[in-house]
């Protein structure tokens, strides 16, 4: 990737700007994550939900997205998200470059300079009404994360991947969503979610990303303006809190070797997931390989899985694998009939052998290798991704740069993939399936 991040250390701000001219935007990213907890993963899946209502200066939101409008249409997201134990809030923001800004006076207006400010009240100046939250704010936002736990469950695929996760890591901060637990929110009111965002920003490191035609010292100064005062900008800190290098857990097995979970919905495609235990992290020397790994097994429509489940025993709707780095757990996943369950079983678990033994073609290794050297070269057509790629080294502890990254995927050999397979181990099967319905009753004739 062109040009290398600058880093600055302000005060518990951890400032990265990434300074390319080729993108027509400037993209912001700002990172704040808290250690998963089953008493504070709701309230912080809930936050960001109503910091986007407004601010103390302009509290209503339909004011505040007519104040973004006039900032030549700029826009403010957030998105909430699990690495390893660690649950993500990330806010992006998206701005027109002021170079393509025609009749604007550099002088008199930034409209750079006033979006990081924005975005720097919704964090740490929010609309509040008697020391708190505003109540009809929260309310209305506790409906709508309320929808999107719904939407979880409604979206099967994502849900049975979800409850082989919880399973497998069953009393574990891992198990937990990053939305939070749905018997949670009844009991959250704007004064109890208002405290347990201020301990949350209290202790809390901010990482802010800036990729786009920034000069690094107006970067400085504009985070600075923004987030200073909450966050200690000036101030030397002995220690910032960091998140620290997670290692990858082993589970607890039946006899055979696998645990083995039922569940039942009223669903007709049955969803199979087969979760494993790799024994490699993001900040391991084996994760190229286990990049490899995973493409081999179940990552791209020439992958182990796709081939043989789905398209030569024809059992699958769809099977693929999905890796999560920062804790070392692969969730195999297909959508099968119901009656074939132990037959799809059987093959997924074939595949896992087969990588073991080093049953797979030099060419599927080669073409593997080059897939994911291409995911990882268009990380540099997103900002967001390139700043999103680079925080994977705050949570990890080890900083690792696309391009050298993508030498040493190029790198694995198939022995090198041999050694990461002998590190996984299938740890549970679950299966979510629908409900049986008894027979109906014969109609008779008089």
């Amino acid at each position: 990737m062109e040009g290398q991040f600058e880093r600055r250390d302000l005060g518990r701000v951890r400032l990265h700007v990434f300074r390319v001219d080729r993108f027509k935007t400037c993209s912001v990213s700002v990172m704040i994550g808290r250690p998963l907890d089953a008493d504070a993963v709701t309230p912080t899946a809930l936050v960001p939900f109503v910091l986007r209502r407004g601010t103390r200066q302009i509290p209503e939101t339909v004011r505040l997205r007519r104040r973004l409008d006039e900032l030549f249409g700029a826009s403010i997201e957030f998105d909430i998200q699990k690495r390893g134990d660690c649950q993500l809030v990330r806010f992006r923001m998206d701005l027109t470059d002021e170079r393509f800004l025609v009749g604007r006076k550099p002088d008199r207006f930034s409209p750079t300079a006033e979006a990081f400010s924005l975005l720097g009240a919704l964090l740490t100046d929010p609309a509040t009404e008697g020391g708190a939250f505003r109540r009809d704010y929260v309310e209305e936002e506790k409906r709508t994360l309320r929808e999107r736990q719904a939407a979880i469950v409604n979206d099967k695929t994502r849900y049975a991947a979800e409850r082989c996760v919880h399973f497998m890591f069953e009393g574990q901060p891992y198990a937990l969503s990053p939305l939070g637990l749905p018997d949670r929110i009844d009991a959250i009111t704007s004064e109890t979610l208002y405290a347990s965002y201020r301990q949350w920003m209290d202790g809390v490191p901010l990482d802010v990303y800036v990729v786009g035609a920034v000069d690094p010292d107006d970067a400085e100064r504009w985070t600075a303006d923004a987030f200073g005062e909450v966050f200690g900008i000036g101030t030397t800190s002995a220690e910032k809190p960091l998140y620290h290098p997670q290692s990858a857990s082993p589970g607890t097995s039946g006899p055979d070797g696998v645990r083995r979970i039922e569940e039942e919905m009223d669903i007709a495609q049955g969803k199979l997931c087969i979760g494993c235990h790799t024994g490699v992290t993001y900040a391991d020397d084996e994760y190229p390989a286990l990049l490899v790994y995973n493409g081999l097994l179940g990552a791209f429509p020439h992958s182990l899985l796709f081939r043989n489940v789905r398209e030569k025993a024809g059992l699958a709707y769809y099977a693929f694998s999905g890796l999560d780095g920062h804790k070392g757990v692969l969730v195999v996943q297909a959508g099968i009939a119901p009656d074939k369950r132990q037959q799809a079983e059987a093959i997924v678990l074939e595949q896992l052998d087969a990588l073991r033994e080093g049953r797979f073609a030099d060419s599927d290794l080669e073409w593997t290798k080059r897939m994911i050297v291409r995911q990882l070269r268009a990380l540099r057509d997103s900002p967001h991704e390139i700043a999103a790629f680079d925080y994977n080294g705050v949570l990890s502890g080890r900083q690792r740069d696309p391009e050298r990254l993508s030498e040493e995927v190029a790198e694995v050999t198939a022995d090198g993939v041999r050694k990461v397979a002998a590190t996984v181990e299938a740890d549970i099967v679950y299966f979510l399936r629908g409900r049986s319905r008894p027979a109906p009753a014969s109609a008779t004739s008089s």
